[in-house]
């Protein structure tokens, strides 16, 4: 679970308006369901949707410590199913009930003109909120017009010399947050149309802004993350009571939009993402070549090895998976199996089904087609791996497991010394030793097999790695490991002139007295007070040290 370390009582403040609002209107549409205290402060609930969520959530002292959703929202470590539950939670305690019931229950209360009068009066003192209930009381018909004047005011009012400075992002936001929270209300109020609009036009203005503005905090990224969202939740919730005009309409009013060069300036992935939106509309023959045009249209100019190409085809085989049949998804896929995420599931889908020469096949065109991608490399020789081991080729597999740990991978050691009869093992060692004397992991081979003497020069030479492997080497070298520590440390404390540095030689100090006993370091504390006796916090530091 993530950690979080938030007041219950406090969530409205520290958590995103946008998703903290939409968490709301979740929670207050019943969305929370089976809300279970499984052990003291420990809570399970699934929220449901177009689909049903897991949230767990751990309390202490009405201070959430952690909390996991597994939806695949991403973009910040807590999102509206996780706030839906934080409130359920909270309605548990009849504090936060009584308080949060009084103000409407005060409300209700009031006669129609004394209502009015003290309306009146808040919206006369800050304009803001005049300009907000203005906008929540629009007609239909002015909605859009009056989203649109909302999101360009509150830009404007935070614009300086043409530039929105980072103090001044979450003013300019106001009005696409309160447009937001509208569109997420139009999709409950099943106003899908409305709400998909509402979130374009949150899109268009904010995607424009941040070339003019300073997105530090990344708070603008977030609200353009959220339209996309409210966008892909329109279309989940509507695409089945749609009629088939209305699910053109609205296809064509968000491939509009991601087609717009906006999205070339700044950030091509929203552009797919949004076309991404619209697959569960493919409801028919016609809605399904306008999607396919537009991602042909964008694929002409790239390159077949870009990131961008790969993305759109990534979006071609989500389509296919989701419309045609698994031997089509399946020749789509080796038809572009030059894109590594696909033929990664290739290797996987024959790994599945037994046939190990394909994988094999498949792995060796990879290994030579993505030579300038080192990582890719390692992953299909895994998968060659893999296939061998199956196959039980115990020669391919041995050698190919020594190539494996010569670029570094640790796991294929104990395997090769399996694989390896034993009266061969100890040349092949010393072979191996050679080819990794550069490697990260020849330590850690050394210390496989016990190579205390090799290990013991390693430190030698590198006598700062004596703190982390002086267990390996005590019960054998005990005198040489006290020499590298003093040497160690001697070097470290020339190289420290506040009590900051002091403090850190005093913590290596402290783990040679675990290593080599409160004797040996009262000896090295002497030498060190006397050769630094100028330095009084330094002194002071080492008579911590008991």
């Amino acid at each position: 679970m993530e950690e979080i370390d938030l007041l219950l009582s406090s969530i409205e403040k520290h958590i995103d308006h946008t998703i903290l609002n939409r968490g709301l209107q979740y929670y207050e549409s019943g969305y929370v369901e089976e809300l279970d205290e499984i052990v003291p402060g420990r809570y399970e609930a699934t929220v449901t949707g177009t689909e049903d969520y897991f949230v767990e959530v751990t309390l202490k002292e009405n201070t959430i410590m952690e909390s996991y959703c597994s939806c695949p929202y991403n973009y910040s470590h807590i999102c509206k199913h996780q706030v839906a539950v934080f409130f359920s939670i909270r309605e548990k305690t009849p504090i936060e009930q009584k308080v949060k019931q009084s103000l409407p229950k005060m409300l209700k209360e009031l006669k129609k003109n004394e209502l009015i009068d003290i309306i009146v009066d808040i919206t006369n003192e800050n304009t803001d909120v005049k300009k907000q209930l203005l906008y929540s009381l629009a007609k239909p018909s002015d909605e859009i017009e009056e989203a649109k004047k909302l999101i360009k005011e509150y830009i404007k009012k935070a614009r300086v010399h043409g530039f929105i400075h980072y103090e001044k992002t979450d003013l300019a936001l106001t009005g696409a947050h309160h447009v937001l929270n509208k569109a997420n209300n139009k999709i409950n109020n099943q106003e899908y149309e409305l709400s998909i609009k509402m979130s374009i036009l949150v899109l268009s203005n904010i995607v424009d802004m941040i070339l003019y503005c300073d997105d530090s905090v990344g708070t603008v990224g977030q609200v353009i993350h959220e339209a996309i969202f409210t966008v892909k939740d329109a279309v989940q919730e509507g695409a089945d009571s749609l009629s088939e005009s209305e699910q053109k309409t609205i296809l064509e009013l968000i491939l509009k939009e991601a087609q717009n060069k906006r999205y070339q300036e700044v950030n091509d992935e929203w552009s797919y993402v949004l076309i991404q939106t619209c697959i569960p509309l493919i409801r028919n023959v016609e809605n399904r070549k306008l999607i396919e045009s537009v991602l042909l249209n964008l694929l002409r100019p790239l390159t077949r090895n870009s990131w961008n190409y790969e993305y759109i085809k990534s979006i071609q085989l989500e389509i296919i998976e989701q419309n045609d049949r698994y031997e089509d998804a399946e020749k789509f896929i080796l038809d572009n199996i030059e894109i590594s995420e696909f033929r990664e599931r290739a290797i996987k889908n024959y790994l599945h089904q037994g046939y190990y020469e394909k994988v094999v096949e498949l792995c060796l065109e990879g290994e030579k087609n993505d030579k300038p991608r080192p990582g890719l490399i390692i992953k299909w020789k895994n998968h060659r791996y893999e296939a061998y081991e199956k196959m039980g080729e115990t020669i391919k597999q041995s050698d190919l497991a020594i190539e494996l740990l010569l670029q570094g991978m640790h796991k294929y050691f104990e395997i090769i010394k399996r694989l390896t009869p034993p009266e061969q093992w100890e040349k092949l060692f010393q072979e191996i030793l050679s080819g990794l004397k550069n490697s990260r992991i020849y330590v850690d081979v050394l210390i496989d097999e016990n190579q205390t003497g090799l290990l013991l020069d390693y430190c030698k030479q590198n006598p700062y790695d004596v703190v982390n492997l002086y267990p390996y080497l005590i019960k054998e070298h005990f005198n040489e490991v006290s020499s590298l520590f003093r040497e160690y440390i001697n070097i470290m404390a020339g190289n420290v002139s506040d009590r900051r540095g002091y403090k850190r030689v005093c913590k290596e100090i402290k783990v040679y007295k675990k290593a080599c006993g409160m004797e040996n370091v009262e000896e090295l504390k002497n030498a060190l007070k006397v050769k630094y006796k100028q330095r009084p916090a330094f002194v002071d530091e080492l008579n911590k040290i008991k």
